[in-house]
């Protein structure tokens, strides 16, 4: 299932990418996230990845993030994968920036490997489309502002 957000940020494009595709703030504005296990130190590098962790109650689960794509500073597309190929969310990620202005384009195309799991996503489908206007991107948008403000 594929999907495209966008959104303005009241922020330099130099400072939206800079947090944006740090290893320690990527997926951090996704409800559920825990903590970053482990990042390569080439991050955001092509080919350099770091592991993540999601949980809800005491059901965890580790995701493995993967730059598949870099432009420094305009795009950037991590892969995410679960449990090798449970879950698997393709984003791609630009910026384009404008007197300090930032619009973000960032396209999700989710997946699965396991066809009970696909139907899942379909399922789940409405519901992500409606919480990530809702609830991640002013996530997202609040963390660039409290990091532009400090």
């Amino acid at each position: 299932m594929k999907y495209t957000y966008r959104f303005r940020v009241e922020a330099p494009v130099e400072a939206v990418y800079e947090i944006l595709s740090a290893s320690d703030r990527w997926l951090s504005f996704v409800p559920f996230y825990r903590r970053l296990e482990s990042a390569d130190p080439s991050w955001p590098e092509e080919g350099s990845s770091i592991v993540v962790r999601f949980g809800l109650g005491p059901l965890t689960a580790p995701i493995n993030v993967t730059v598949v794509e870099h432009e420094p500073g305009s795009r950037f597309c991590p892969h995410e994968d679960a449990y090798s190929g449970l879950y698997i969310d393709k984003v791609d990620v630009t910026f384009e920036g404008e007197n300090g202005v930032t619009n973000v384009t960032m396209i999700r195309d989710l997946r699965s490997k396991f066809a009970p799991i696909r139907l899942l996503i379909l399922l789940a489908f409405p519901i992500s489309r409606w919480l990530m206007p809702r609830l991640v991107i002013p996530r997202v948008k609040a963390m660039i502002e409290r990091s532009e403000s400090s």
